[in-house]
């Protein structure tokens, strides 16, 4: 486990401790964008991923929350791919681990 050590200067430069949303997106077996535009079929505006590319630089800097929200909704559903396979996944170990 890593344990962060307080600074008195306020930086770190600490590798992040949680996974980002295209990292999730490789776990669930969802393609992985090197680019922004590699994002399109998610997130179809164009404005709001240059928007991603101008605050993130790269799609791996990407927060899980950010371009979960951002997805477009799984037909049929309130979520978008990432998050459904994140919950389902949640699902599936919570039913395996009650038995």
């Amino acid at each position: 486990m890593h344990h962060l050590k307080a600074s008195s200067s306020h930086s770190c430069s600490c590798l992040p401790i949680f996974p980002g949303y295209n990292s999730w997106r490789g776990l669930c077996n969802l393609s992985v964008a090197e680019t922004f535009d590699d994002f399109k079929n998610e997130i179809v505006d164009s404005d709001i991923r240059d928007k991603l590319q101008e605050l993130y630089q790269h799609p791996s800097n990407v927060d899980l929350w950010v371009g979960g929200l951002l997805e477009e909704l799984v037909p049929g559903s309130l979520l978008g791919p990432t998050f459904a396979c994140i919950i389902a996944e949640q699902f599936r170990r919570t039913r395996a681990g009650d038995r």
